[in-house]
C-alpha cells in the first residue's frame, strides 16, 4: 500500500502544473471607443452623399466653414442692399402711380364723368369680351360713342379749363420714364444660406450635398455626449470616431457657424 501511494505521488510530480489544475484563460479587454460598445458598433453606409470622415476631409470641411464664416458678412450686406433697392423702387413706382391716378380722377370729376358708373361699364364690357359676346360688346361701345357725341363738347371744355395752370387739376404731372418703365431689380437667384453652402462646398472640394451631410454628422458628434453616441441617430465607424476625437477642439471652433448654416 505504501508502494502504491509512493507511485501515485511520483506520477503527480511528473505531471506539469498546468495539466494538474485547469486555470481559466484570461479574457483580454476588447478595445472600445467612447460611446460605442465594440460588439454592437453600427457602421455607416458610404455612398455619393455620405463620405467617410478622414483627417483630410475634416480639414477640408473646416476650410469650407472658414470661407462661410469670412464671407457671411459680405453676402449679408449684398443681400440687404438688394432688398433695400427693390423696396425703394417699389415705393417710387407706387408714388408716381398714385400721383397720376389722382390727376386722372380729378380730371374725370371735372368733366362730370361718373367714375363708379364708368368702372361698372368697363367691367361689363370685359366680361362680355371674356365670354366672346360680341353683340353685347358692340352695344356697350355704341352707347359710349353716343354719350360722347352728346356730352363731348362740354366735357372737352371742362377738361381744358381743369388742366390750365391754376385750374382744378393743373397740368398733367411729369412722368419719370425710368420709374414708369423701370428695369426691375431682380431678387437674388438663391437664398443667402444656399449661397454660403455652395461657396463652402466648393472650398471644401465636395458637392453641396456631401458638404451638408458631413457638416450635419460632425455637428451631431460635437453636441452628443460620448456615452450617447452609440444610440445616436448617426452612425460612426471606429476610424471616424478616432479622427473626430483628435480634431474635436478644432471642429468646436466652427460649431456656431455649422448651427447658423
Amino acid at each position: 500500500m505504501r508502494h502504491v501511494r509512493s507511485l501515485l505521488l511520483l506520477t503527480v510530480l511528473a505531471t506539469p502544473l498546468s495539466a494538474q489544475i485547469r486555470l481559466p484563460k484570461p479574457k483580454l479587454p476588447t478595445p472600445s471607443l467612447p460611446g460605442a460598445s465594440a460588439p454592437n458598433v453600427r457602421m455607416p453606409t458610404y455612398d455619393d452623399r455620405v463620405l467617410e470622415m478622414t483627417d483630410a476631409r475634416l480639414t477640408a470641411l473646416m476650410r469650407g466653414l472658414r470661407v462661410a464664416k469670412d464671407q457671411r458678412p459680405v453676402l449679408e450686406r449684398g443681400y440687404k442692399k438688394n432688398a433695400d433697392d427693390r423696396a425703394a423702387q417699389e415705393v417710387a413706382i407706387r408714388r408716381q402711380g398714385d400721383v397720376t391716378t389722382r390727376w386722372n380722377n380729378c380730371l374725370m370729376e371735372a368733366m362730370g364723368i361718373d367714375t363708379v358708373a364708368q368702372r361698372r361699364l368697363d367691367e361689363r364690357m370685359q366680361a362680355a369680351r371674356d365670354r366672346n359676346d360680341q353683340r353685347t360688346v358692340k352695344r356697350l361701345e355704341d352707347s359710349v360713342a353716343n354719350a360722347m357725341m352728346t356730352k363731348g363738347p362740354d366735357m372737352a371744355m371742362a377738361q381744358a379749363k381743369a388742366i390750365e395752370p391754376g385750374g382744378k387739376c393743373g397740368p398733367m404731372p411729369k412722368v419719370n420714364q425710368a420709374v414708369t418703365q423701370p428695369t426691375l431689380i431682380p431678387e437674388p437667384r438663391i437664398p443667402l444660406a444656399d449661397s454660403l453652402q455652395v461657396m463652402s462646398a466648393a472650398a471644401a472640394g465636395m458637392t453641396p450635398e456631401q458638404y451638408a451631410v458631413m457638416q450635419e454628422r460632425v455637428l451631431a458628434f460635437l453636441t452628443t455626449p460620448s456615452h450617447d453616441l452609440g444610440s445616436s441617430a448617426y452612425a460612426y465607424s471606429p476610424n471616424e470616431l478616432r479622427v473626430l476625437q483628435a480634431k474635436r477642439s478644432e471642429l468646436a471652433r466652427y460649431q456656431e457657424a455649422m448651427t447658423e448654416e
